[in-house]
């Protein structure tokens, strides 16, 4: 089993895989010790970026605490590249993925490098759930988020004036009515969000900051 050496990871929780220019000073940054490297197809890739994914116990045991931070404790975990891409995944003793993080540039390019001495790995796992994870950036994610809560809070007051002004910069007038505009407001948040959103979300913050 090839295994790599002093590495700086930021295990996010099982859905989410921040870019190392996406870290925050508030991440609780690891140093790992050791930890082992599979090189896997760009399929399987993609499976473990984009889907929730649980890997059978074989794989497991094979891997099972084999890894370590530098306060020696152990964990389930590894790396898989397939030569474009490296992700570090901290699984259950059950398959199920725990946490999953990107590596520093400098550290993904030496992984890369080892990995192409290797024989491409079969992971035996199963998808339990396609493309399930989000693909926007932690800033849109959080404004994403903000966003939606406000929404909600002022449909669930019912402050029309607000809602409606808010509605309006990012839509125009039209004739919808209130639970019309309501639906189409989430829908673009959800389901398209774009720089007017975040120009939606200065607007927001900005409105609390006259109110104090």
């Amino acid at each position: 089993m090839k295994y790599i050496y002093d590495l700086l990871l930021n295990f996010q929780d099982s859905e989410r895989v921040f870019e190392f220019f996406e870290w925050s000073d508030e991440d609780s940054l690891e140093q790992v010790k050791r930890v082992p490297l599979f090189r896997i197809s760009s399929f399987d890739m993609n499976s473990f970026l984009s889907s929730k994914v649980k890997v059978d116990s074989n794989f497991i045991k094979q891997i099972y605490k084999k890894s370590f931070f530098y306060n020696n404790k152990k964990f389930t975990g590894c790396l898989f590249c397939d030569l474009k891409r490296v992700v570090a995944i901290e699984f259950a003793h059950d398959g199920n993925v725990l946490a999953r993080s990107s590596l520093l540039i400098d550290e993904e390019y030496d992984v890369i490098v080892c990995a192409r001495k290797l024989k491409p790995f079969k992971v035996c796992y199963q998808v339990l759930e396609n493309n399930s994870f989000s693909f926007y950036t932690r800033k849109e994610e959080a404004c994403r988020k903000y966003l939606l809560s406000e929404i909600k809070f002022l449909y669930d007051e019912k402050n029309v004036l607000k809602f409606n002004y808010l509605y309006e910069e990012l839509f125009g007038t039209d004739n919808n009515n209130f639970s019309e505009r309501y639906k189409k407001m989430l829908d673009k948040i959800t389901l398209s969000f774009d720089s007017s959103c975040f120009n939606l979300y200065d607007i927001v913050k900005l409105s609390y900051k006259k109110n104090r």
